[in-house]
């Protein structure tokens, strides 16, 4: 059977969970056996171990090779602009991960107009964007999956924090939260630098309950189901883009973004423990049901459909 082959851009100055995200969708092209991914690093992009996709040294490219379907994400339409690679002839699939595509002063926004079929990776997306009217083409929606954490699953006794506050996104928000939890005798971890993907799943894993601030917009933000795998449970600012994970007193304690709602709902998970128990119950299941295997069985016929096969 003819490989038919798929060329990716990426400008990777660092790791984020949109980059993630995209390896994964670079995984399942590659898994298919019908298609064969290229991914093209920008001059700009870090070339070293950190960077994750050059886990697959035989993949990356540094210039446009032959291809019969571009993969793109948000910037990546203006890199393939400025490299000649929107033709007619060539199909793309558009994965889009904020609902801030949407807006109607996004720089992305206007990008909704070039045919393409397109991939959101939340509900809300979906909703952001099909509201434009400005769409041209299919729209899908595959809710995020996750890589199996089973394994980095530690039991209740052996956790070392109590509340872990990631706060990358929202550092003043972080600081704020940790202040006022300084005198309650508990102990607290606050993240505001980003890291790795392993030292971020190292500090959520050895917590209780955490405090995740996303961006005020936010797409299918993954790290309430990482936390969720972990048996970890979970409150989250109520953003855009959170709800596919948590849902209020179902899967997480959604409050506004203000540092005294955020403690006091992260101390109640500590205190009520029935509460807590049935968020992490049902946190685990919906961990267990958002795979990667469902993942890529979503996209695999949305991508052959768009190669023709």
């Amino acid at each position: 059977m003819h490989m038919k082959k798929v060329l990716l851009i990426r400008n990777y100055e660092g790791f984020t969970g949109g980059h993630l995200k995209v390896l994964h969708y670079m995984e399942h092209i590659r898994s298919s056996g019908f298609a064969m991914p290229r991914v093209l690093l920008t001059p700009n992009s870090i070339r070293d171990r950190s960077n994750i996709f050059l886990a697959y040294p035989d993949l990356v490219v540094d210039e446009p090779v032959p291809h019969e379907l571009l993969f793109l994400g948000g910037q990546d339409w203006r890199t393939a602009a400025a490299l000649g690679l929107l033709r007619a002839d060539v199909p793309i699939v558009n994965l889009i991960q904020g609902t801030h595509h949407g807006n109607p002063d996004s720089p992305l926004r206007p990008w909704l107009r070039h045919f393409a079929t397109r991939i959101c990776v939340g509900e809300e997306i979906k909703r952001a964007i099909t509201k434009t009217g400005e769409v041209n083409g299919p729209v899908h929606t595959i809710i995020n999956g996750i890589e199996p954490l089973d394994d980095l699953r530690l039991p209740r006794s052996a956790r070392t924090v109590d509340i872990f506050i990631s706060g990358v996104k929202d550092p003043v928000l972080a600081r704020s939260v940790c202040g006022l939890l300084a005198n309650t005798g508990l102990a607290v971890e606050v993240q505001t630098e980003a890291c790795g993907r392993s030292e971020f799943l190292g500090k959520l894993r050895s917590a209780k309950a955490t405090v995740l601030l996303p961006f005020l917009q936010e797409g299918c933000h993954l790290p309430p189901l990482k936390a969720m795998a972990l048996d970890v449970a979970v409150v989250c600012s109520d953003t855009p883009g959170v709800h596919d994970y948590c849902r209020p007193n179902e899967t997480a304690l959604l409050t506004d973004r203000s540092a005294e709602s955020l403690t006091e709902a992260a101390l109640r998970l500590l205190t009520d423990e029935d509460l807590s128990a049935r968020l992490r119950s049902n946190g685990l299941a919906m961990a267990q049901y958002y795979t990667l295997e469902r993942e890529r069985a979503a996209f695999l016929p949305i991508l052959a459909q768009a190669l023709g096969i």
